[in-house]
């Protein structure tokens, strides 16, 4: 599903209106519209709207017999499947909607931020709601005229409340016409907004505005993958072919993944794979207690798993720690990486260790590389030895007190690159 740009499409019309009009000096204001054709039920431009150019995205609030609260919850509940963070918010701004409204005995000055998109024949739009920031104690945020909202059913009237509601998070973001918040609207009352994918959600917030990624501002998190994820400025989400998160900033700190059988706190940037396990991130606290194999080790910094949630790489925290290695234990220090079956692959040693390499003892110190069957694959030597290489001849590995050298080995422990 793709989404067009929603932005700067304008049209033009005629706007009638019935006196007493209430117009407004100082602070522009914005708010919702009411369409009223002859012999038909009064309707928030929002669904006339969504019914004529938008498909499958129709009116569903549940019951008639629900009042407008009731609708909005529903809606937003529905909402909340795909996006819990801004549909809490959405909600809070809900429930206090009609203590910051003023519903009078007044008609409404047209409002310019409308930016229609398609014009119904034979009706007339009318100013129903006008939304602007108070500005002195006791002030009311929207201002309803009572004829109108009085020929509402409360279909339309939680329509308009959740027009308002979205709309005052655009106003907050800089917008400064209702397009984005209209269309977004009709995404939450229709239902629609549960069955969109990740990269179908985000790209729906990104044609509203209402994510900002890329063009150098603030916007809310948005709820992606389980996670909430940045998505303005720099923070960028990227997705696979197939619509799955790939990779994301979390937006906020300390968040819970798990990682094979235990929880590690997350934060900053993370990877995913393409069936939505956790590939890398970076732990949020320098002293992350996990099991490698039997033992239980202290991690910090980055982490990277495998599909599986076991760890590939980590790295130990503080002292030196020991892990098994094919009956024996190795002190090890800083990064260490495993292969999928869980055995060790690279480590960087925490003292110099005794391995039997062609039935000698030799000592490795600093970064070391296994092969899966336990052999060393790479390694520094810290004195001098004399090994077999790959043509069968002996070669002398010379080592200056103080020094060390990097030696490569076969699978059957014969020496690389060394003729």
């Amino acid at each position: 599903m793709k989404f067009k740009n929603l932005v700067g499409i304008a049209g033009s019309i005629l706007i009638t209106t019935v006196c007493p009009l209430l117009a407004f000096a100082g602070t522009e204001g914005h708010g919702g519209e009411v369409v009223i054709c002859p012999g038909q039920q009064a309707l928030m431009y929002d669904v006339y709207e969504a019914t004529a150019i938008r498909e499958g995205l129709h009116l569903d609030l549940g019951p008639a017999n629900l009042s407008a609260a009731q609708k909005v919850k529903l809606a937003l509940s529905r909402y909340a499947q795909r996006d819990p963070v801004r549909a809490a918010r959405f909600q809070v701004k809900a429930d206090a909607f009609l203590s910051e409204a003023k519903i009078g005995d007044f008609d409404l000055e047209p409002l310019t931020d409308a930016n229609h998109i398609a014009l119904p024949p034979h009706c007339t739009i009318s100013q129903l709601i006008d939304q602007r920031e108070p500005e002195l104690p006791g002030d009311k945020r929207y201002f309803i005229s009572q004829r109108l909202w009085n020929q509402l059913n409360s279909d339309q009237m939680a329509v308009a409340i959740l027009h308002e509601i979205i709309y005052r998070l655009a106003i907050d973001m800089g917008q400064t016409d209702s397009v984005g918040s209209r269309a977004l609207n009709s995404y939450i009352f229709s239902g629609k907004i549960t069955s969109l994918s990740d990269k179908e959600y985000y790209d729906l917030l990104k044609a509203t505005r209402f994510v900002t990624c890329g063009i150098g501002a603030s916007s809310l998190a948005i709820y992606l993958q389980g996670y909430s994820v940045g998505a303005g400025g720099a923070f960028c989400p990227d997705f696979y072919d197939d619509g799955h998160l790939k990779s994301a900033d979390l937006a906020v700190d300390n968040v819970i993944a798990r990682a094979g059988s235990v929880d590690i706190p997350i934060h900053g940037s993370v990877t995913f794979y393409n069936d939505g396990h956790l590939a890398s991130a970076e732990l949020a606290s320098d002293n992350v207690m996990v099991k490698v194999g039997s033992i239980d080790i202290p991690i910090r910094g980055a982490v990277t798993l495998y599909d599986d949630g076991s760890f590939a790489s980590l790295f130990i925290s503080g002292s030196p720690a020991k892990i098994e290695f094919h009956g024996r234990m190795l002190d090890l220090t800083e990064g260490v990486t495993f292969d999928e079956q869980g055995n060790l692959t690279s480590a960087d040693l925490a003292t110099l260790t005794t391995l039997v390499v062609q039935n000698q003892n030799v000592a490795f110190g600093s970064w070391i590389e296994f092969y899966p069957n336990g052999s060393v694959k790479s390694g520094r030597i810290f004195a001098t030895q004399r090994l077999r290489n790959t043509q069968g001849r002996l070669v002398t590995i010379k080592v200056s007190p103080g020094d060390d050298e990097l030696v490569k080995f076969d699978q059957n422990g014969l020496v690389l690159d060394r003729p």
